[in-house]
């Protein structure tokens, strides 16, 4: 019996740890995902918050580590429009691993705001 115990030992576990590890590696462990619309977008202390469909907030870090698509396309922080549909896996500090968001062209405007309207997305710039 102590034979097997001992050809388990040399033998087996250092397999069974090597897959473990490899799914670490690849995130395939303790990884959390979420999706949502992007709710709010803080650039300067880089977090994002999604907003899922039963109203539920997540906010995320931002690292320089973390990988942004938007449209399929490589993106920035910045880069991210709010309202996009947004998919993003995490770990357990909220710390984001990866986001891909979705939406419609983005445009950039330059001028200063000459009305605010209580309105949604009503906005008057001159």
């Amino acid at each position: 019996m102590l034979g097997k115990v001992k050809i388990f030992a040399i033998f087996i576990f250092p397999i069974v740890l090597a897959l473990m590890t490899n799914e670490v590696r690849a995130g395939k462990s303790s990884g959390l995902s979420s999706s949502g619309t992007l709710y709010v977008i803080d650039a300067t202390g880089k977090k994002v918050t999604l907003k899922n469909a039963s109203g539920a907030l997540t906010t995320l870090n931002i690292w320089p580590n973390t990988k942004i698509q938007r449209n399929g396309k490589k993106a920035t922080l910045t880069g991210l429009v709010l309202g996009d549909q947004v998919s993003a896996s995490y770990d357990s500090a909220n710390n984001a691993r990866e986001l891909r968001a979705k939406g419609p062209k983005a445009s950039t405007i330059q001028g200063g705001v000459v009305a605010v309207s209580t309105s949604p997305q009503i906005s008057a710039v001159g």
